[in-house]
C-alpha cells in the first residue's frame, strides 16, 4: 500500500507525518494567506516494506486543484499540475508542493484537494 506524508520528511527515510494512504481519501491541508500569496511545503510517498512501483503518478484534484503545483525540486522553473516518479519503494520519495491563493480568497485552511497517486509495477 502506497504513503503520503508530509511535514518533516527526508529523501531515503522513513519519517514524516502520514497525511493519507491506499485510497488517498484525506485532503492535504495547506494554508492560504490572502490574493496571491504562495505557500510552500514538502512531502513524501512511500510504500509498505517489500512493495514498490516502477512509476507513480501524483496530480492534485479538487475543487481549487488549479492552484497547486508539483515539483521534484524547489525552483520557479520545475512545476506542474502533475508529477511522474519512478522506482518508488519503501522509503521516502520527496516532493514540493506550491500552493497559491485565488484572489479575494481569504486567509485559512485549504481541504479541497486530494493528491490523487496511482502506481504502475
Amino acid at each position: 500500500m502506497i504513503h503520503l506524508y508530509k511535514g518533516n520528511v527526508t529523501y531515503g527515510e522513513k519519517d514524516g507525518d502520514l497525511v493519507s494512504e491506499g485510497t488517498m481519501t484525506n485532503p492535504v491541508e495547506a494554508y492560504v494567506a490572502p490574493a496571491y500569496k504562495i505557500a510552500v511545503f514538502k512531502c513524501a510517498v512511500r510504500f509498505d516494506e517489500g512493495e514498490s512501483a516502477g512509476l507513480v503518478t501524483i496530480k492534485p484534484t479538487g475543487t481549487n486543484a488549479d492552484c497547486w503545483s508539483l515539483s521534484l525540486v524547489r525552483t520557479v522553473e520545475n512545476w506542474g499540475g502533475a508529477l511522474e516518479l519512478e522506482n518508488v519503494r519503501d522509503t521516502n520519495v520527496t516532493f514540493w508542493v506550491k500552493v497559491r491563493s485565488k484572489p479575494g480568497e481569504k486567509p485559512g485552511i485549504d481541504t479541497s484537494v486530494k493528491l490523487e497517486i496511482t502506481a504502475e509495477s
